[in-house]
């Protein structure tokens, strides 16, 4: 009996403990990632659209972008290196974007994947409560080669 109290007590001093140290909501750091927004960030092309089409622009206009601006690398080519690269990046709070990670096998093709998400314009930034914050993606880029 006197395990099983012991047990409670220290289950409940453990669920106290983490709810003591939840910070204030006022307190946050827009400038931090955030996955909970009211608003994504958009291009500016896609500004007058309604809040539901937004996305769906943002979606194409990137997609629009990486064809525009895409270049597979000579050396790549040469060699027929064909790939799937990863560029996982922020819209940061003043519209630019930050490259945190990029997944791939081949050092050409990221770098690649690097320059034309780095080429992106300014955007307009995500906002929670009517403040800026920074929004994370996760940009998947085919690096494929056709017969053509």
């Amino acid at each position: 009996m006197k395990a099983k109290t012991f047990v409670f007590l220290l289950c409940f001093a453990v669920i106290a403990n983490s709810y003591a140290q939840q910070d204030n909501d006022e307190e946050t750091n827009y400038s931090v990632l955030c996955s909970i927004h009211e608003q994504r960030p958009i291009f500016v092309d896609c500004k007058d659209l309604g809040w539901d089409k937004q996305f769906q622009c943002f979606e194409e206009q990137l997609e629009k972008h990486i064809k525009t601006h895409f270049c597979y690398p000579k050396k790549a080519l040469e060699e027929g290196i064909q790939d799937r690269v990863v560029v996982d990046f922020t819209v940061q709070i003043n519209g630019t974007v930050k490259i945190l990670k990029i997944t791939g096998t081949d050092k050409e093709l990221k770098a690649a994947a690097r320059s034309v998400i780095e080429s992106l314009p300014r955007l307009i930034p995500g906002k929670k409560r009517g403040k800026p914050i920074a929004v994370k993606f996760s940009c998947p880029i085919n690096f494929k080669l056709t017969n053509d």
